[in-house]
């Protein structure tokens, strides 16, 4: 662990103090329950490209966007800090490997984690390292925080707990196989899968296990909760909806391939994306299909939801926005690479990344 600036954690706290809202965080998918559903308008009709932010790497990161500024990750190694109206950088920040995972923010410091190293605490005044840790190894997992506490899987296998202001390990709770999802949390409970093919309920407080569910492949989808269930998918095909409270699978869906996307919810109905490359509308109650649509490659963008519209890009390149309720395209737009990035919705504008090494803002 490093930490460079005591001085500058200490304004940060000095800071935070005075701005802190019910909800100060920002991160993948929205929340902690990782629902995807965004309080924000949106378009309906694809008018212009706001602007257009070039790096020098390919970007799969899920930009967040927090205070006015939207925070990314590239394959060319750097966190970066963009001004959502304008485009216009603010910092970057350089690490040691690709930073491909949506990073988090909260208390004025931004969580993101570096492919091949561990987890960094960026100032989101200066763009300078408060504090890393290698010691967690290569995580391939977006952060989720709640109540002053960062929640992380790593592929050693382990899903940690860390102190926001500090980095100091707080528990570890060991899988066994590596971790490419990420946390969902809800009622003092935190989820996740594995590549062991489980899906593992843990305490937030204690690290102890409440209840697995084992299903046939591994778990790269981060879990999303609604309601009395927790739902992901799987690399066999399936997308399970399970008791929040005991781990029993309600029902089970089965697409036509790999299910990596991170599902989101609204109302009755959750959203998700297939390697069939199909997008798929499901009742929550009952897992019957409520709709699909065929895109043009697989799709492995978690959607975001908002203003009756549900937006997810494709490896065919471009971003889709589809009516909530019927699925039917509203508009596309198209990019010169394919889309892992997931969108998110903020002042009007639907912000992602694009193997192209773009950022893109439209509306």
């Amino acid at each position: 662990m490093k930490i460079i600036s005591l001085t500058l954690l200490a304004a940060i706290l000095i800071l935070s103090a005075g701005c802190q809202s019910e909800n100060s965080a920002s991160m993948f998918q929205n929340n902690p329950e990782r629902t995807g559903v965004y309080d924000s308008e949106a378009p309906s009709e694809l008018a212009s490209l706001a602007w257009r932010y070039r790096t020098d790497g390919e970007i799969f990161s899920s930009p967040i966007v927090h205070d006015g500024t939207v925070y990314f990750g590239s394959c060319d190694s750097c966190l970066y800090a963009v001004d959502i109206q304008t485009g216009e950088e603010e910092w970057k920040y350089k690490a040691d490997s690709w930073i491909t995972l949506s990073p988090a923010v909260s208390e004025r410091m931004v969580y993101a984690s570096g492919s091949d190293t561990g987890i960094y605490a960026i100032s989101t005044i200066t763009g300078e390292e408060i504090w890393d840790y290698s010691y967690y190894g290569m995580v391939y997992s977006s952060p989720a925080i709640l109540d002053g506490v960062v929640y992380f899987g790593s592929r050693n296998g382990f899903l940690y707990a860390v102190d926001q202001l500090t980095g100091r390990e707080l528990w570890n709770f060991k899988t066994e196989d590596q971790i490419i999802s990420s946390p969902a949390l809800h009622d003092g409970t935190v989820f996740i899968g594995s590549s062991d093919s489980c899906f593992y309920a843990v305490d937030v407080l204690t690290g102890e296990m409440k209840w697995k569910f084992r299903t046939s492949d591994w778990i790269q989808s981060t879990p999303t909760i609604s309601d009395d269930a927790v739902y992901f998918g799987s690399w066999n095909g399936s997308l399970y909806a399970l008791d929040i409270e005991t781990g029993l699978e309600k029902w089970i869906f089965r697409a036509g391939d790999a299910i990596v996307s991170s599902p989101a919810v609204f109302n009755d109905l959750i959203y998700f994306g297939s390697w069939d490359s199909n997008f798929y509308s499901v009742n929550t109650e009952t897992g019957q299909e409520r709709w699909r649509f065929n895109t043009g490659d697989c799709v492995q963008s978690s959607p975001a939801i908002a203003d009756s519209i549900v937006f997810f890009g494709s490896n065919d390149g471009n971003l889709y926005a589809l009516d909530i309720l019927t699925g039917l395209e509203l508009w596309k737009f198209k990019t010169n690479g394919f889309i892992v990035s997931s969108p998110v919705i903020s002042e009007g504008m639907v912000l992602f990344g694009s193997s192209d090494s773009c950022l893109y803002a439209v509306r």
